[in-house]
């Protein structure tokens, strides 16, 4: 059963399963493994979520432009930093039965979070300038709540070989919109996967 307490800024501490939750210097909420006092701290199944926790590490540094602000509201509003989200909604999706083979499927990687909805980006495509791919947009909720043609919306590819990705520069909320993200060279016939989202002019 987790056992922990509120502080008066509404930040959750102690033991949540697998994860200690506390703050820190700043009184901003970080989230580490919970390690215990094991008989034998290298048996597998401690290997292994070590594994899992430094692959998340990695990715999260990796993501870390894309979660800065797809994240950012969310993280805000939970006193948490955008990488301690990252990590706590792809945690979940990360595979693996020994600390040599731990991975995530890039199609389940998770890098914003937040209330609006009703943006649809396209499959991206390759474009005749070697590098580059482009992603349109169809939006399907311009108007209505929040939506604002004053959001902003962003793609960031990522390259699994590379261990690498890379944010687009920002585009006006626009049905029919398209974004183009240039890649390394280095990147031409590796696998990318291309991520979409919207950063809300209202902060949400």
């Amino acid at each position: 059963m987790a056992k922990g307490q509120y502080s008066a800024q509404v930040i959750w501490q102690g033991r949540l399963g697998g994860f200690v939750y506390k703050k820190d210097a700043f009184g901003e909420q970080v989230i580490s493994i919970y390690k215990g006092k094991p008989r034998n701290p290298r048996t597998e199944a401690q290997q292994l979520v070590r594994a899992k926790f430094a692959l998340m590490r990695s990715m999260g540094s990796i993501f870390s432009p894309a979660t800065a602000l797809g994240m950012k509201q969310y993280a805000a509003s939970k006193r948490m930093y955008p990488d301690n989200c990252f990590m706590t909604k792809n945690y979940p999706n990360v595979t693996g039965t020994a600390a040599d083979n731990v991975s995530i499927d890039p199609s389940k990687i998770i890098c914003s979070w937040g209330n609006l909805t009703g943006v649809v980006f396209s499959s991206a495509i390759g474009t005749s300038t070697p590098g580059t791919v482009t992603v349109s947009v169809t939006d399907i909720n311009a108007g209505i709540g929040k939506a604002s043609s004053e959001d902003s919306i962003y793609a960031f590819v990522y390259c699994p070989d590379a261990k690498a990705g890379v944010l687009s520069a920002a585009a006006k909320r626009t049905d029919g919109a398209t974004l183009s993200v240039r890649y390394p060279n280095s990147w031409s016939g590796l696998e990318v996967h291309v991520y979409g989202f919207v950063y809300s002019a209202a902060h949400d």
